[in-house]
């Protein structure tokens, strides 16, 4: 392997720079992922609650059912 990256095999060196890609953004988007998730969870993350200035009807149906649209 390392013989034809040396060689200068175009193949080899595409699959192993796409390999590394892959094993440096894999682990950060988890971790993007989870950092979301845990400002969802405290309510930290604005996603998670109504824009201020909602009207009330609309924060109530929210409260009621979480995955209902926001438009006043």
């Amino acid at each position: 392997m390392l013989r034809d990256l040396v060689l200068g095999d175009p193949a080899l060196v595409e699959r192993l720079v796409a390999r590394a890609l892959l094993a440096a953004l894999v682990p950060l988007a988890l971790l993007a992922l989870a950092a979301f998730w845990l400002a969802w969870q405290e309510g930290g993350c604005s996603l998670a609650r109504p824009p201020e200035g909602t009207p009330a009807e609309l924060v109530e149906l929210y409260d009621r059912n979480p995955e209902a649209p926001l438009r006043p």
